[in-house]
């Protein structure tokens, strides 16, 4: 899982779909909906994500209608 943990906090999208393929995880096909998945989790679920990243990720859920 540390692995996965380091490929959301650097919003590295081609190794969280590895990620995922690798463990059989579902993954959508929705390009702004995995986008979305990955800036909740760095936001709300991920311990060490520093508050600079937790501001960007909270600012794209604004900016995409996510949260308020």
């Amino acid at each position: 899982m540390l692995e996965m943990r380091k490929a959301i906090i650097a919003l590295n999208k081609d190794k969280v779909l590895e990620i995922c393929k690798e463990r059989n995880l579902p993954i959508t096909s929705d390009e702004k909906e995995l986008w979305r998945v990955i800036h909740k989790t760095r936001l709300f679920f991920t311990k060490c994500v520093s508050r600079k990243q937790k501001g960007e990720s909270r600012k794209w859920l604004v900016n995409n209608g996510y949260i308020k």
